[in-house]
């Protein structure tokens, strides 16, 4: 679902761009997520801009960063995707 950045809509038709931000980060708190990632830099700012202190967004590279800095993490048995042939 869109962020509601696109470009010259946010510019054109604030309204309704920061309307849809608005409603994916309900969406997003809803679930009870703590983290929203994106590899989209409008979209990362749009939603930083509009996102309160309950949530953290951040760019999908910032996450591997870190992920990648505290090494491996065991994986528990439910997490692992069993090899369908």
């Amino acid at each position: 679902r869109c962020c509601g950045f696109g470009g010259l809509f946010s510019i054109r038709m604030p309204e309704v761009s920061n309307a849809m931000t608005a409603d994916k980060l309900r969406q997003a708190r809803e679930t009870e997520v703590t983290t929203l990632v994106t590899c989209d830099p409008g979209c990362l700012l749009q939603m930083r801009g509009l996102a309160d202190d309950s949530l953290r967004i951040e760019h999908l590279a910032i996450m591997l960063d870190q992920a990648l800095d505290r090494g491996p993490a065991p994986l528990e048995p439910q997490t692992v995707a069993k090899t369908v042939k």
